[in-house]
């Protein structure tokens, strides 16, 4: 975090409070490498790389609206409307690598649903959402794989050859590429350290759940939510919360459990990468066999349960092995290509 935050926001973390989170998560530096004009693209070169396409399993195209209406929700999403005919995603372009990732991770949701081939309504629209949560986690995951951000590069260096020196893009170097790895395995850290660890735990209390399921890792008080709050995410975030800060204590919590949800995709958008990437070789980014394998798993939409998806894979359960060794990999790879300490 010290080094992220000093890297980012010029100043030291002593400074560093809640209310910087919004600009420190944009990344600023990276926003000249990744222009809007290249949100979608990106990810059909991603897809076809992988034999993928935006057609779904009824023959029929995925929409995108890309339109930029003034009032629109500038966050994608995605919409099943009706699996796998009428799968939708709408984005508002704007640049930076949150929306990159954002528009990969709602893609992911989408090519799942459009994949999906079992008849049966409840697994087309119901099931466990760590399944698919970790299909979308999977795709957005690739703005930290170097292999990934080396051909996003050429897509950049194709795109200036048809464009005067004013429209040309910046081309990341391999410096920049390995700052941007390091970048995202801290954003991957801080997001299982406030969904596996300081939500679960919060919801847990605030639910009155049983203080067996937290007493290991929690054994402060439970009568002050708002200060249980406080002290979680601040333990969580790596800095200080104010009572200001916690006042979101009411608010920052995920309808039905789904925190959970997201604790075990992160850990599972890990394996399949690495179970993929077992099968089919470091190139597995330019071989339509890792995209057939992907629909195969697809195929039955939200039927398999996180441990079931999980022994497909090869694993015995879902865990967080997987997950820590990527996350090594990443700061190796970074430590060795940068000049950043």
């Amino acid at each position: 975090l010290r080094h992220e935050v000093e890297w980012v926001m010029g100043f030291p973390l002593e400074k560093f409070s809640r209310a910087d989170i919004g600009y420190f998560a944009q990344v600023p530096y990276f926003t000249p490498y990744l222009p809007e004009e290249l949100v979608t693209p990106s990810f059909r070169l991603f897809a076809e790389g992988l034999g993928l396409n935006f057609k779904t399993a009824a023959g029929t195209e995925i929409y995108v609206d890309e339109e930029k209406r003034p009032k629109k929700e500038p966050r994608a999403a995605c919409y099943s409307i009706h699996v796998p005919r009428d799968i939708r995603i709408t984005v508002k372009p704007s640049g930076g690598v949150s929306d990159f990732e954002t528009f990969f991770h709602e893609s992911g949701h989408a090519l799942h649903f459009g994949n999906t081939t079992t008849d049966v309504w409840e697994f087309q629209e119901l099931g466990n959402n760590a399944i698919t949560e970790a299909y979308a986690g999977f795709f957005e995951n690739q703005w930290g794989n170097p292999h990934w951000l080396r051909k996003f590069r050429t897509l950049v260096e194709d795109y200036n050859r048809f464009f005067g020196v004013e429209k040309k893009i910046p081309v990341m170097t391999d410096g920049d590429i390995a700052k941007l790895v390091r970048n995202r395995a801290f954003w991957n850290i801080y997001f299982i350290r406030r969904y596996a660890g300081a939500k679960l735990l919060y919801e847990s209390v605030l639910h009155g759940g049983d203080t067996a399921l937290y007493k290991t890792y929690y054994k402060g008080q439970t009568g002050d939510l708002q200060e249980v709050y406080r002290v979680l995410f601040s333990d969580a975030y790596g800095f200080e919360l104010t009572p200001s800060d916690a006042l979101r204590f009411r608010t920052d919590v995920d309808p039905f459990f789904y925190s959970a949800d997201y604790s075990r995709s992160f850990f599972l958008a890990a394996q399949i990468e690495e179970a993929i990437e077992k099968r089919f070789g470091e190139n597995w980014l330019d071989n339509p066999e890792s995209g057939k394998f992907l629909k195969e798993l697809w195929s039955s939409g939200s039927k398999l349960q996180p441990d079931e998806l999980a022994q497909k894979l090869g694993y015995e359960r879902v865990d967080p092995v997987a997950f820590s060794r990527r996350v090594e990999r990443m700061l190796k790879f970074a430590e060795e290509n940068t000049s950043i300490k």
